[in-house]
């Protein structure tokens, strides 16, 4: 299980984050011997297929250019998969999405989805559980919550991933294939096919510059040593925000905002099947304010540090916090003076 973490990226874009726990979960030995179960799962899914895809013609995804936009309403919704005699059924939400950038060379993912595991080896699926939840513990915060029910062996992911940098050798190792017009994009992982719809409106909310009907989270005292850098909030645990000035969904560059007299106010955003719009919810969970040197990026790579607060809570959309109420993180995302 120590390479699930290492390979989170890639579980992104395969976006069948689930199985990829599953495919890491055994021996060597124990993966040569799922042939028989991948192929039948190979055979449902290729007949649940001919459904969602129907007359549709596919060709292999090889660039960022071909997916540029954001993807959602996964089809079928509920998918099972056995491996290690582990079966894994997941129930994505309606709010599952991927956004891919060709500008930028990201991918982002947001939404829910809810993972059930189960074994006729009562023994393996408890060490197999066991495993599985000390690897999500040691998720980073903002990529969003994983909560577990252990009497049901059951997980919730509520999914809040930044932009992450991704390469066309990447999305072409994924197996994504899309269909001759360009509207669904089809993903297989480990013998699990699921069919995404592109959005019909590519928003571009590069002229908001954090306008509109939403809240902001605001944060003061922050020390005179910030004074002139710039912030980028990213939520999780509850709180499926962004927080920047606005984001250019063409470029996938986000323009962060500026640190002023020790205090900054941010806007927040979340991510629709529509694009990104302004968030006004009464959330409650963990934030990271990210700092950088410049005004403007793509991801939270360049931060030269950042500060986290968990508990927070949010009245239609908005939130305040002093400085001295979190947790400083230095550029190494960790805890630090």
């Amino acid at each position: 299980m120590k390479n699930t973490i290492k390979l989170f990226g890639i579980i992104a874009i395969v976006a069948v984050i689930g199985f990829s726990f599953v495919a890491c979960g055994g021996s060597d030995d124990d993966n040569n011997n799922n042939n028989n179960d991948n192929n039948n799962n190979n055979n449902n899914n290729n007949n649940n297929n001919n459904n969602t895809g129907g007359g549709d013609t596919w060709s292999n995804v090889t660039t960022l250019s071909q997916v540029d936009g954001t993807w959602g309403n996964p089809s079928p919704s509920t998918v099972t998969q056995t491996q290690n005699g582990i079966t894994t059924k997941v129930d994505y939400g309606n709010d599952y999405m991927i956004t891919f950038s060709n500008a930028a060379k990201t991918i982002s993912m947001s939404g829910s989805a809810t993972y059930t595991v189960s074994s006729s080896n009562v023994s393996d699926l408890n060490t197999y559980w066991s495993n599985l939840k000390t690897s999500m513990a040691q998720m980073p915060a903002q990529y969003g919550t994983f909560t577990f029910n252990d009497a049901t062996h059951t997980y919730t992911a509520k999914l809040n991933i930044y932009p992450q940098q991704v390469t066309d050798a990447n999305l072409a190792q994924a197996g994504y294939k899309i269909n001759q017009n360009g509207t669904k994009l089809k993903n297989s992982s480990s013998g699990v096919e699921v069919i995404f719809t592109k959005s019909g409106s590519n928003n571009n909310n590069n002229n908001n510059n954090g306008g509109g009907e939403g809240g902001t989270f605001t944060l003061t005292g922050i020390p005179e040593e910030f004074n002139g850098k710039y912030v980028m909030l990213s939520g999780g645990s509850g709180v499926p925000v962004y927080g920047c000035q606005n984001i250019n969904t063409s470029t996938g560059v986000i323009t962060y905002c500026l640190i002023s007299n020790g205090s900054v106010s941010i806007p927040l955003w979340e991510q629709k099947s529509s694009g990104w719009v302004r968030y006004s919810g009464n959330g409650s969970g963990t934030i990271t304010a990210y700092i950088f040197n410049v005004q403007s990026g793509n991801s939270i790579g360049g931060a030269i540090g950042g500060i986290r607060f968990t508990s927070v809570t949010f009245t239609n959309g908005s939130a305040t916090r002093a400085w001295s109420e979190g947790t400083y993180l230095n550029s190494g995302g960790n805890s630090g003076g």
